[in-house]
């Protein structure tokens, strides 16, 4: 190992112990490459040598030519398909109940209310506008309308994002005025409820993961470290006669989500 890598090391190792016992706190932004490089010591690569391998463990974060700051660590996320069961019992539950048991609150274990930013955005767009995967799916022509909602959350200042993309028919949507009109977010019970409200009952959900590297703009609106892959989960949600609903696309970053699938089998 050379003296370079040694000095590095030492110097990430002060910065993790800095983070560590509170002394850099989230969020907070580092002095410059160079100005640390002067209080150290040691040569302006040395520096960045023990920012990047910071980064590569998720402790700083920051796009090259920008700030460093001390990373707001994500909430941990578990996506067990047994939520789809509850979350339809809770389709005739009361609103005060539906308002309190959201994906927020099921998923990260934090109520709504207590996000730092939740953000939506509805348009109606033509089918031809939409990823070639929905219109497949919702069996849809290119002149057909759909309401293509996307939806944008934080639970703290400067955490990353979390973020997904839903389409559903217009001609579904439209049969409740409300559905169009994002001012109702956060609604209590989410997509099951609303489907319900349309006469939709929900009957079967169904993901497709896959996973790949982000892109330069989904590594820094959701915060990925460096080397770290992202799940692309497609969930498709049919009715009770097997028509599909819903196409919604969510991005799961690999260091903050575990999943959890169970599978009853009938019993010979």
């Amino acid at each position: 190992m050379t003296k370079s890598q040694l000095k590095a090391d030492r110097i990430a190792e002060q910065l993790r112990e800095d983070i560590r016992h509170g002394r850099l706190l989230p969020g907070q932004k580092l002095a410059t490459v160079r100005a640390l490089a002067e209080d150290w010591g040691v040569a302006y690569n040395t520096v960045s040598r023990a920012i990047s391998m910071l980064k590569d463990e998720g402790l700083l974060t920051g796009v090259g030519g920008g700030p460093t700051r001390v990373r707001v660590q994500p909430i941990p996320v578990v996506r067990d398909n047994r939520t789809y069961a509850e979350e339809k019992a809770l389709v005739l539950a009361p609103q005060e109940v539906r308002a309190r048991n959201g994906v927020s609150e099921r998923s990260m274990g934090i109520a709504v209310q207590d996000l730092h930013a939740d953000d939506y955005d509805y348009e109606v767009v033509k089918a031809k506008d939409c990823p070639a995967l929905v219109t497949d799916i919702l069996q849809l022509h290119d002149d057909d309308q759909v309401l293509r909602r996307r939806y944008f959350r934080r639970h703290a200042e400067g955490a990353g994002a979390s973020t997904s993309t839903s389409y559903i028919p217009y001609t579904i949507a439209a049969g409740n005025p409300k559905l169009l009109d994002k001012s109702e977010e956060p609604w209590p019970g989410g997509t099951f409820h609303q489907l319900w409200t349309v006469g939709r009952e929900v009957g079967r959900m169904e993901e497709h993961i896959s996973a790949r590297m982000p892109t330069a703009e989904e590594q820094a609106e959701l915060d990925i470290p460096p080397k770290v892959p992202l799940f692309d989960l497609t969930k498709i949600t049919f009715d009770t006669q097997e028509r599909p609903v819903e196409v919604a696309f969510i991005p799961l970053p690999a260091d903050r989500v575990r999943f959890v699938y169970s599978t009853p089998l009938e019993r010979w």
